[in-house]
C-alpha cells in the first residue's frame, strides 16, 4: 500500500508555500542507513519510525537498498502502475513518502546514504563547490576542477564523516556497492566491497547473485542513474524516461522475482529508495544569472575566472563582493520567484539539518542561498545547465518526497494473479 496520509502531513511542514523542508527529525532519507542495517540487528544511525514497515516481515538475512536516482514520489505514484516491478511494491509492500535533504542533489543525498548523516554534518552541498580555500570552483562528482583536472583527496577532503560500513563488516555483515562506476577509491564506501556494471540487465544479474552467493547476512546498496538522466534530458512525462523505468522493471523483475531462489527471496528485504524527485521547467524560461548586470557586477570570479557559484541550478550559493548582499537580495526578490537567504538566515534556517555543523558546511555556505520556486537558474558559461527540462536541488514537493518502498522480495514472486492499481 502507498502511504498518502504521510504525504500530506510532509507537504504541511514549510518553508514558504510550496516549499517543503526536510523532515530530519522522523521521514527523511537521512534515516534510511540506519533503518537498512537495524534490519540486520545492526546499529550504525538513527532509524525511520517503524510505521514504515507496517505489514512487512523484517526478520530477515539480507537487505537490498535499491537506490534509483531521481525517482520522487510523485513520479512513483504516476508510474508505478505501467511496470510491473514497482507495481508490485506497491501493492504487496509498503511504500511511504520521505522527505529528501536539502540540498535535493546526489552529491549531498549520497554522502547521507552512505554514512547516515545530515549535510550539515557532512559539509557536501551540491555538484559545484566554491572552495575559498583556494579560490575555485570545483565538481565534487567527480572531484575535479572544471578544467578536468583530478584534486587529490588528501589534499581537500570532500565530505566529512565517516561511512557505515566498516561498522556493518565488524557486526559480520557482509557489504556491497553495485553502481555503474569504479567506487573502489571512493572514502564514501570504504569497507565495502565494491562492483560495476555496464548494463541494467548486468545490474540486475549482479544484485541477483550477490544474494545467493552470500554466506553471511548480506547489505546491498545497488545504484542506478538513468531515470534521473532521462529526466534532466527529455522530462519527467516523457517516453524516455518510461522507457528507462520499464527497462529497469523488466531486468529487476527477471531477476529479483522470477529466477532469484525461493528460499533466498524469503530472506530477503527490498528497500527502494530515491535521493530526490524532479521537477521539469521550461528551457526557454529558465534563467542566466549572468545576464543580470546587478548579479554580474558583484559576483566574484574564482581564480580561473568562473563564475564563484556553488551548487546546480536549483540551489545556489552566489559569493559577493564584500557589502554587496543585502542589495543583491533585494533586486533578486524583485526578479526571481525564488526564496533567497542570506547567509545569516541559512545557517539559522536548519535547511541542511539540525545537528552541529562541521566546519567544512559553515565554510562552504555562500553570501545568499538561492532556491527557485519551479525555473532552473544558473549562468550562460554552462548552456547546458540551462538546457535542462527535469531539475532538482530545491524544495518543490516534486523534488523533495521521495519513495521509501519495503517488501520481502518472495512476496514479489508472480503468483498468477493480476495486479490493479493502488
Amino acid at each position: 500500500m502507498i502511504d498518502s496520509e504521510r504525504e500530506a502531513v510532509l507537504r504541511a511542514q514549510t518553508v514558504r508555500p510550496g516549499f517543503v523542508h526536510p523532515d530530519y527529525g522522523g521521514y527523511c532519507i537521512t534515516r534510511i542507513p540506519g533503518t537498512a542495517a537495524a534490519a540486520l540487528n545492526a546499529s550504525v544511525a538513527p532509524t525511520l519510525p517503524d510505521e514504515v514497515f507496517s505489514g512487512v516481515d523484517t526478520d530477515v538475512s539480507n537487505v537490498v537498498v535499491l537506490f534509483i536516482d531521481a525517482y520522487g514520489f510523485q513520479q512513483f505514484q504516476e508510474t508505478h502502475i505501467n511496470h510491473s516491478f514497482f507495481n508490485r511494491i506497491a501493492r504487496r509492500g509498503r511504500v511511504t513518502p520521505l522527505t529528501s535533504v536539502y540540498p535535493s542533489a546526489t552529491p549531498a543525498c549520497v554522502p547521507t546514504l552512505h554514512t547516515g548523516l545530515q549535510p550539515v554534518e557532512h559539509g557536501q552541498l551540491g555538484w559545484n563547490l566554491y572552495l575559498s580555500e583556494r579560490n575555485q570552483v570545483v565538481e565534487a562528482l567527480p572531484f575535479q576542477t572544471k578544467r578536468g583536472e583530478s584534486i587529490d583527496p588528501d589534499e581537500v577532503s570532500l565530505f566529512a564523516g565517516e561511512p557505515i560500513y566498516p561498522q556493518l563488516e565488524a557486526a559480520g555483515i557482509d557489504t556491497h556497492i553495485v553502481e555503474p562506476f569504479d567506487s573502489s577509491d571512493d572514502p564514501k564506501t570504504e569497507g565495502a566491497t565494491t562492483h560495476t556494471y555496464s548494463s541494467p540487465a548486468e545490474f540486475g544479474v549482479q544484485l541477483r547473485k550477490l544474494l545467493e552467493n552470500g554466506t553471511n547476512q548480506t547489505y546491498c546498496y545497488g545504484y542506478t542513474p538513468l531515470v534521473d538522466a532521462a529526466g534532466h534530458a527529455e522530462g519527467t512525462c516523457s517516453a524516455l524516461h518510461s522507457a528507462e523505468l520499464h527497462c529497469l522493471s523488466a531486468t529487476l523483475q527477471r531477476e529479483l522475482c522470477d529466477r532469484l531462489q525461493s528460499d533466498v527471496a524469503e530472506e530477503t528485504l527490498l528497500l527502494l529508495v530515491a535521493d530526490h524527485g524532479q521537477t521539469d521547467s521550461n528551457p526557454d524560461e529558465n534563467v542566466n544569472i549572468l545576464s543580470d548586470p546587478v548579479v554580474k557586477q558583484h559576483l566574484k570570479r574564482d581564480r580561473d575566472g568562473v563564475p564563484a557559484i556553488s551548487g546546480s541550478g536549483r540551489n545556489l550559493h552566489l559569493f559577493l563582493d564584500d557589502g554587496s548582499a543585502d542589495r543583491v537580495r533585494t533586486h533578486l526578490l524583485e526578479r526571481l520567484d525564488a526564496l533567497v537567504l542570506t547567509r545569516a538566515e541559512a545557517l539559522d534556517s536548519e535547511l541542511w539539518g539540525t545537528r552541529k555543523p562541521c566546519q567544512m558546511f559553515a565554510d562552504r555556505i555562500g553570501d545568499l542561498v538561492v532556491i527557485p520556486e519551479t525555473t532552473t537558474v544558473w549562468h550562460g558559461k554552462e548552456p547546458k545547465e540551462l538546457a535542462l527540462i527535469g531539475d532538482h536541488g530545491g524544495l518543490h514537493p516534486r523534488e523533495q518526497l521521495v519513495p521509501f518502498g519495503a517488501v520481502t522480495l518472495d512476496r514479489l514472486a508472480d503468483d498468477g494473479t493480476t495486479l490493479t492499481p493502488c
